[in-house]
């Protein structure tokens, strides 16, 4: 997930000093892989169909609903009870289609992560895997 267009998107600080924002999750068409980000051969670019039928069913969009957001990519992977408190930063809600794209309201809880957004970061994770056929 990419907070890409900063100027754009809205960003509110909560009563509790969580960081509250919409983003963009994902999207139909093809995207671009390094072989390490998706399990394939090291150094090498792969290219990632997501068809609208497969992201925009319900069982998919609601596989979407409360996942954590992880400070990068997680070693692991994958967000699971065994390591949550150590890679969550915060959770996504509220989701949406919009278009091409699927959207989510995201509530940062992590002070140390809300800093990092708040001084440029913008390339977050879901801490989630997919299967690639």
């Amino acid at each position: 997930m990419k907070i890409q267009d900063k100027s754009q998107a809205k960003f509110v600080l909560d009563s509790s000093g969580y960081l509250v924002t919409t983003a963009k999750l994902a999207r139909i068409g093809a995207m671009q892989y390094l072989g390490e980000e998706i399990g394939r051969q090291s150094g090498k670019v792969y290219d990632v169909y997501v068809d609208e039928s497969e992201l925009f069913n319900d069982a998919t969009m609601k596989s979407f609903e409360g996942k954590t957001v992880t400070n990068d990519h997680p070693t692991e992977m994958e967000v699971t009870s065994s390591n949550w408190k150590e890679l969550s930063i915060g959770h996504i809600h509220n989701i949406r289609r919009d278009g091409d794209f699927l959207l989510g309201d995201v509530v940062f809880n992590d002070a140390e992560a809300i800093k990092d957004i708040q001084s440029g970061k913008i390339e977050l994770s879901l801490g989630y895997d997919a299967e690639l056929s």
